[in-house]
């Protein structure tokens, strides 16, 4: 828009009348005549046209503003006009770190949450399972013969095998498709250690009992039960009320020859990878219900 075409459209306004401007004429040689000018008292102007004093200096002030916002226009629209200053972009940089910053540490703490309980879940999970598999085994001692058999053995630290308790139980599972559904079953729980594996492993093997005199020998190589294992003891609690961290019913004591304790107290540790100088801790006690055979051959 032209500075005239400005001052036509803001004299327009002003006044309220249509601006009448005549075509401008031809002049010599084809040449268009000038349009008049506006004197600056505003009394002698183009023909037909007619303007109040004082509106044609208004009209120039306004004319120049427009030019002005033009030019500031075009300078805005040109390309790379006017870039970020160094201190805008260090600015800009603090301010994503901080909020980049606390979205990976609300996200990690979740994380973290999320992969400690699924394992504490499955910790309590195994540990709960290996428990109960213990105590309906330990629930079905029974005797062989007259006599009953159940028998701890324990390791060295250079042994695979660290622990090892055996016992004559009716708590058959058979786990092949050849073995009898049920029967007496010579079962056995080792504790073991594993190459490159922390903590140990706990196997329960079970085996139809034939009549050997070692029934622990003829268990087989067992399923695991329980991993992760830091430690397993067990108490064992004989008919005079002792308590004993041994049994072994082959011997020739006499609270423990051919008999089996009125009760067993399981301790089992779990590897804890959050404070391994604290792992997870589950106990329970098992009351046999038959421990002993009397001199008539009866079971009490």
């Amino acid at each position: 828009m032209g500075a005239f075409s400005v001052f036509r459209h803001r004299l327009e306004s002003t006044t309220g009348r249509h601006l009448a401007i005549p075509a401008a004429s031809a002049g010599k040689g084809g040449q268009c005549a000038p349009v008049p000018r506006i004197r600056e008292d505003g009394r002698a102007a183009g023909p037909g046209m007619t303007i109040t004093p004082g509106l044609a200096v208004r009209g120039a002030d306004c004319a120049e503003k427009a030019r002005e916002s033009d030019r500031r226009a075009a300078r805005r629209a040109a390309p790379g006009a006017r870039g970020f200053t160094l201190i805008e972009i260090l600015i800009a940089i603090f301010i994503l770190g901080i909020v980049l910053s606390t979205v990976y540490a609300a996200y990690t703490g979740t994380f973290r949450i999320i992969r400690d309980t699924g394992y504490d879940a499955e910790a309590y999970a195994m540990a709960r399972s290996a428990l109960f598999r213990m105590t309906q085994d330990l629930n079905g001692v029974v005797p062989y013969k007259g006599s009953f058999y159940v028998s701890l053995r324990k390791g060295g630290e250079r042994d695979r095998v660290l622990l090892e308790l055996s016992f004559l139980s009716s708590s058959h599972i058979a786990f092949r498709e050849k073995e009898p559904a049920s029967g007496m079953a010579a079962i056995r729980y080792e504790l073991a250690a594993v190459e490159d594996q922390e903590g140990y492993v706990l196997r329960r093997s079970d085996t139809v009992y034939s009549g050997g005199e070692t029934p622990d020998e003829e268990a087989q190589a067992g399923f695991v039960v329980c991993e992760n294992v830091h430690s397993l003891t067990f108490d064992f609690v004989d008919r005079e009320g002792f308590m004993t961290d041994a049994w072994d019913s082959s011997s020739t004591a006499e609270t423990q020859k051919k008999a089996a304790p009125v009760a067993v107290l399981v301790h089992l540790k779990l590897n804890n990878p959050r404070d391994p100088e604290r792992p997870y801790v589950f106990s329970t006690q098992v009351y046999l219900p038959v421990n002993r055979v009397e001199s008539d051959g009866q079971t009490t």
